[in-house]
């Protein structure tokens, strides 16, 4: 039976009909229950939370937003200056602290809108308040919180599209259209991948377009507006090169190792092009798989090889649930929540065939679905054959314990703030490197040192460079003007780096089990 569009909010969770006035004591429990919500899962983030510099592209998202830099592409500009902005106008802990703490925050602020969302869609508070907990301790989601990582500026954004897409769509409030649109702006701005969530903004516009087309079309140009943004990358390329702030960048190195200030050098045409498609990694190639049929052979087997171990088997049955059951409502909430389910699946056909190309943690491409599947399971009572309120207080039990079992078993990430990988890097090099010496590493080692070299600067003016086997045969005609070592890592590069001549290197001494350090042989 479909819940009648006037009925108490606060006893139901359904929408509240346009221009009807919210229960003013409702709304105060539902605040001080949202509120209470962010702050008790930021405080678990923020108390997993490292204060010591790490390595890959944690390592990275510490580093260059604090400098303005250029990381590798898709160059991610908005969250560069937002994470510019958190790094140096928050004050308390390190830097890297800092940055671990802007996503910790960032992370907590989509459990909220997870809570937002399902109570946007009907959902009882009780059930979406522990739906939103478990979303909150997934093993990949805490983790995501506790690690300075740019999709969780862009996951941010794309719920907030979700979200703002599914009230306009249903409250018919043309701010809600226009919120969705900048969020998705903003989105793109951050990480490309938050295209994908297109399909629920497609959908509010469609709606709109019945109604205002002058709306529809003001709401397209705020979605384009914020790509704008993207114009940081040349400008900022520019300041860099004309000011000399990239070590890399000037004689006798020339853009050979650069890592992390003007990566891809987008100030020209070319190098913008290759920052901002990500031309290497050929990704734009893969954008027509979600509309290609034959894709979800691999992508519904993939989504569900990550997906119980993230959310339980429980979870999912009461999303499947949940969303049949949404389905069979009045519009405009089935209408929403068809937006929403599009809006947060279209990238998992996408993720399962670039999982090969990457090779690395694509799995966090799945983030938004599994948030939107909490949103579903907490819609569950739609589909349960029980009277409403006893499918309510079925599903949040069933909910909470589901939520208390991924507390319990993925505390693990707690150890998270005891992890000094990057910082013992540093120290490695502080003690084995001279001052004013060239360090070549790979590149997951090279974010930490940079984070040495341009944050901390603990490591005075040793100059940081990645290793690049193809670059190799320059090295030696470094030694010229610099004292030059590798630090080689065993696990990425196996013994001595094979693109380098024997006879030009001297072994000094290994700093840890794991790396070699070695200097080039000056020249004669």
């Amino acid at each position: 039976m479909p819940v009648a569009a006037t009925a108490d909010p606060s006893t139901t969770g359904t929408p509240i009909a346009p221009g009807r006035p919210s229960d003013g004591r409702a709304g105060v429990v539902s605040l001080v229950e949202g509120v209470a919500l962010f702050l008790i899962v930021a405080g678990v983030y923020l108390r997993s939370v490292s204060p010591f510099p790490a390595s890959w592209d944690t390592g990275e998202m510490q580093v260059a937003p604090y400098i303005l830099g250029i990381p590798h592409p898709t160059g991610f500009p908005a969250f560069m200056l937002l994470g510019w902005l958190f790094s140096h106008a928050e004050p308390l802990g390190t830097v890297a602290w800092r940055m671990n703490a802007f996503c910790a925050l960032l992370i907590a602020s989509v459990v909220l809108m997870v809570r937002q969302l399902a109570l946007e869609l009907g959902a009882n508070r009780l059930p979406a308040l522990a739906a939103s907990l478990v979303f909150a301790f997934g093993a990949l989601v805490w983790n995501k919180a506790s690690h300075a990582d740019v999709h969780a500026l862009a996951l941010a954004f794309a719920t907030l599209t979700l979200l703002a897409s599914a009230r306009f769509i249903v409250r018919r409030e043309r701010s809600w259209l226009y919120c969705a649109a900048v969020a998705y702006g903003l989105g793109l701005a951050t990480h490309p991948n938050v295209v994908w969530t297109g399909p629920a903004l497609l959908i509010a516009l469609g709606v709109e377009l019945r109604r205002s087309p002058r709306a529809a079309f003001i709401a397209v140009g705020l979605a384009v507006a914020p790509l704008l943004i993207y114009a940081y990358l040349p400008i900022r390329s520019f300041v860099i090169a004309s000011s000399g702030l990239d070590p890399a960048n000037q004689a006798p190195f020339n853009g050979v190792g650069e890592m992390i200030w003007d990566t891809n050098h987008p100030r020209t045409l070319d190098g913008f092009i290759t920052e901002v498609f990500a031309t290497q990694f050929a990704a734009s190639s893969f954008l027509d798989w979600p509309w290609r049929l034959s894709t979800y052979d691999a992508a519904i087997p993939f989504w569900f090889s990550r997906a119980p171990s993230e959310l339980t088997v429980a979870a999912i049955v009461l999303a499947a649930i949940g969303l049949l059951g949404a389905l069979r409502e009045m519009r405009p909430t089935a209408l929403a929540t068809a937006a929403v389910f599009l809006g947060a699946f279209a990238t998992v056909p996408f993720a399962a065939v670039f999982a090969p190309v990457e090779g690395g943690d694509v799995a966090r491409y799945l983030l938004l679905s599994f948030a939107v599947t909490c949103v579903l399971a907490a819609l569950a009572p739609y589909g349960l054959p029980l009277p409403r309120w006893i499918a309510s207080t079925l599903t949040a039990a069933v909910l909470s314990l589901v939520a208390w079992h991924l507390y319990s078993v993925n505390q693990s990430a707690y150890g998270s703030r005891y992890d000094t990988g990057g910082q013992a890097i540093i120290n490695d090099v502080q003690a084995a490197v001279p001052d004013g010496a060239v360090v070549i590493s790979n590149w997951i080692d090279a974010t930490s040192i940079a984070y040495g070299a341009y944050v901390d600067h603990s490591l005075g003016r040793r100059i940081p460079l990645t290793y690049n086997g193809d670059e190799a045969h320059v090295y030696r005609s470094w030694t010229k003007r610099y004292r030059v070592f590798i630090y080689a890592n065993f696990a990425i590069l196996p013994g001595v780096p094979h693109d380098i001549p024997k006879d030009w290197l001297m072994a000094r001494r290994s700093p840890d089990l794991s790396h070699q350090l070695f200097e080039i042989r000056p020249l004669p």
